[in-house]
């Protein structure tokens, strides 16, 4: 009998609930205890506290109850000409993926919401390598075991697309932020696509660490700019240039994805007969009914009044 070296769907939907489950108690506790996005103690605390509610569980499952199925977390070698491409392609993705954020802001304004403040920018050189510090830890690091190194594996049965379409969709729905939507999916899909072309999961890690943290750096060196807030018809004679910044950004991102497919050392492969088996009712419905609130009360905030 041959054992199936994936993790299942079922395991997969649960590690999201606790993971869902943790960050919104870890959220409540941090602002119970009132600590601020202005402190470096919120950043250590937010960074420990992603390791144990997300990164644990990834490795109790893997390390205890199926460590025949730790191949699927794709800790291969990464191609160093594949490495240098994929961060170039993270850094002009800061800058491609913008002009996505841009026009979905303009929409929404035009929907009469009210699209929420980001994270505020580093105010001092310290707490600049600690929000650096925790955005390529958490996200770059503890993200990609979660999304990329579990429940992407656990979808592989469907197919590439259909696999590359859920994951990125459960990692958008899973930021519950609406002012980023599209610019997450994307993301998500593009992390998906680097996983399983170059068979390693630090190509994701990789992106998704030089992608947040360009975006810190930017934050902090236009700290003393005010945004001002583009009309429509402003953003509509951007359209030519982030048309081609797009565009120079996917022709980057595909010489990335190119090399690691010729230099991939390892691929999962299907197992005879191996068919997608859908999780089970009593771990998927709390996890669909945990983001359905979640979004709900994000559109919520964002309208006229905010959330009651």
């Amino acid at each position: 009998m041959r054992c199936n070296a994936r993790p299942s769907v079922t395991a997969a939907c649960a590690v999201l609930v606790l993971v869902l489950l943790g960050n919104t108690v870890s959220g409540w506790l941090m602002a119970w205890a009132g600590v601020s996005y202005d402190s470096w103690l919120y950043y250590l605390l937010s960074t420990l506290l992603q390791w144990i509610v997300s990164a644990l569980p990834v490795f109790v499952y893997y390390g205890r109850i199926a460590p025949g199925r730790a191949s699927a977390l794709r800790l291969n070698r990464l191609d160093p000409l594949c490495a240098v491409l994929t961060a170039l392609s993270a850094a002009v993705g800061v800058l491609a993926l913008n002009y996505v954020a841009l026009y979905w802001t303009v929409f929404l304004r035009l929907l009469g919401l009210s699209p929420l403040a980001g994270t505020p920018a580093p105010s001092s050189p310290a707490m600049l390598v600690c929000m650096l510090v925790s955005v390529v830890c958490t996200a770059g690091v503890v993200e990609e075991l979660v999304f990329r190194g579990l429940l992407l594996p656990a979808l592989e049965p469907l197919g590439e697309r259909r696999a590359v379409a859920w994951s990125a969709l459960l990692f958008m729905l899973m930021h519950l932020s609406v002012e980023v939507m599209p610019t997450h999916f994307l993301i998500g899909a593009v992390l998906a696509l680097l996983a399983l072309r170059t068979g390693s999961l630090y190509a994701p890690m990789l992106f998704h660490g030089v992608y947040n943290g360009v975006i810190v750096l930017l934050q902090y060196a236009l700290r003393s700019q005010a945004a001002a807030e583009p009309t429509a018809a402003q953003a509509l004679s951007l359209l030519p240039g982030a048309l081609l910044m797009l565009w120079a950004w996917y022709g980057l991102l595909s010489l990335a994805l190119r090399r690691g497919a010729q230099t991939s050392l390892c691929t999962l492969a299907h197992a005879d007969g191996e068919r997608f088996v859908r999780p089970r009712w009593y771990v998927a419905a709390p996890l669909g009914l945990l983001l359905a609130a979640g979004m709900f009360l994000a559109f919520v905030s964002m309208l006229p009044g905010g959330a009651p």
